[in-house]
């Protein structure tokens, strides 16, 4: 499974690191329709539905887990194929893709979580 850290969560942190952290924070998870690869140049989820991530965890050093769910109210008739996490100014900070659809209807509720890891493998980077 491929995950991207998008091009505008460089920026992000860049201005975190500088002490501007206004808006900067991950706050949404966003879910949506298009399942073309994730890239580091991303900037937005097709057809989202977006709403706040339920909290934050930290598992291990260098690791922050963020928890999300979606309710049986949410996203009902979406062909899922996309998860975003997004920064409180809309910035898009990581995409996921899957390669088959969840179709989210009333009597389904998601949950998840996004784990996110600071270390020196750039190919562990992030774990879904």
């Amino acid at each position: 499974m491929i995950l991207y850290i998008a091009n505008g969560a460089r920026l992000q942190m860049a201005h975190l690191i500088a002490g501007d952290a206004a808006q900067r924070s991950v706050n949404r998870i966003s879910v949506g329709t298009n399942g073309s690869p994730p890239t580091v140049a991303d900037t937005e989820i097709t057809g989202a539905f977006t709403k706040g991530v339920d909290g934050f965890t930290y598992p291990a050093n260098g690791q922050v887990q963020i928890n999300w769910k979606l309710l049986v109210s949410e996203a009902n008739g979406m062909a899922i194929r996309e998860f975003g996490l997004l920064t409180a100014n809309g910035t898009l900070f990581a995409r996921r893709v899957r390669a088959n659809p969840i179709y989210k209807e009333s009597d389904i509720s998601i949950e998840g979580e996004w784990i996110i890891i600071f270390g020196s493998d750039l190919q562990s980077m992030m774990e879904w």
